[in-house]
């Protein structure tokens, strides 16, 4: 056991440094490339400030560089494959996993390096995904991480809430514009991990999603996810085509902050389509009794059913009535059946 523990620890010490080394490769790349990568910027309206922030780097359009500038460094590209940083062909053939990309690190909350995003920038190849992540390795899991919650985490315990967006560039102009309790999913949904470490931090949660059909599933696990764990999930809607990034370099920073005020707690979010018919208030109905059969806190599902009462014109003893029934029939279903032996 000791010793599997040893081997794994030496495993990841090899990662970091890779990573590290990584790091300091892509950055160097920014300066060696500036005349690529500024126009770039430019139009993203990046400064050199908020690029050296958040230690933004440049991977050049080069299959091996990386691998020579570790080889150097006595990284070996076994270590590199290990760390996500190097692929590998069909022919055997190990390549470089990020070219001609502007690079985001992500650091684990105390800003350990993880793994990298990269944004491909100028002309690339059609099949080339826009955006590429590391994949998972070791030292990174998906499903743990929020980039931007290193930066983030004194000011999320300092204002009581936390602000998740969907890309790199809309956590970098939050924080830019004030925001600075922003952070960003990577191409994967909320997970019950996430909502953990945000238990741990911070009582309400905003979601700034894009409101296509996409957009739209990820708020509802989303505040499925907050519920379930006691957090209080609100929404912000921009307008259709916008994102934080493009809301704020057009609007400015107080026209966020009213639309942070305007945010939509979960009744208002899954009510906010009138119901036209019977049936689909129906729908609505069933859908927040089971949210709040769902919310642990007992105080706050009898603050909501009172909301979700005047939301939908009902009386609030029909509401809680429909929520205590929801909640018996769940204990009966998970209760051992009649003749059965129970090790409790």
């Amino acid at each position: 056991q000791l010793q599997s523990s040893s081997k794994d620890s030496g495993q990841y010490e090899r990662i970091y440094q890779a990573l590290n080394i990584a790091h300091t490769y892509f950055q160097n790349s920014l300066q060696l490339h500036w005349d690529e990568v500024k126009s770039y910027l430019r139009e993203r309206k990046v400064s050199n400030e908020l690029a050296e922030d958040f230690g933004i780097g440049y991977a050049p359009e080069n299959w091996d560089g990386l691998m020579r500038y570790a080889r150097k460094s006595g990284v070996s590209v076994k270590v590199l494959l290990e760390a996500g940083l190097v692929g590998e062909g069909r022919n055997g053939k190990q390549y470089d996993r990020f070219r001609q990309r502007l690079m985001f690190p992500i650091y684990s909350v105390r800003r350990q390096l993880l793994g990298f995003g990269g944004r491909i920038i100028g002309q690339a190849p059609e099949e080339a995904p826009k955006y590429l992540n590391s994949p998972e390795t070791p030292v990174f899991l998906k499903k743990r991480e929020l980039y931007g919650l290193w930066k983030a985490k004194d000011a999320i315990r300092k204002q009581d809430y936390a602000l998740i967006v969907e890309g790199y560039f809309d956590v970098l102009r939050l924080h830019q514009f004030g925001f600075s309790t922003a952070m960003a999913t990577m191409g994967t949904a909320l997970t019950e991990e996430h909502m953990r470490i945000l238990k741990r931090m911070v009582r309400k949660v905003y979601f700034c999603f894009d409101m296509d059909s996409a957009g739209q599933k990820a708020a509802q696990r989303s505040l499925e996810l907050a519920l379930q764990f006691g957090l209080e999930p609100y929404f912000v809607r921009l307008a259709d085509g916008e994102d934080p990034d493009s809301f704020l370099l057009k609007e400015g920073q107080a026209a966020f902050a009213e639309q942070l005020k305007k945010a939509s707690n979960f009744i208002q979010f899954l009510t906010a389509s009138p119901a036209k018919d019977f049936s689909t208030r129906r729908k609505q109905m069933e859908k927040l009794v089971e949210l709040l059969r769902r919310m642990p806190d007992t105080p706050a599902r009898s603050f909501y059913a009172k909301a979700v009462a005047e939301a939908l014109g009902m009386q609030l003893s029909e509401v809680q009535r429909l929520v205590e029934s929801s909640v018996k029939q769940v204990i009966k279903k998970e209760a051992p059946s009649e003749g059965t032996f129970s090790w409790r």
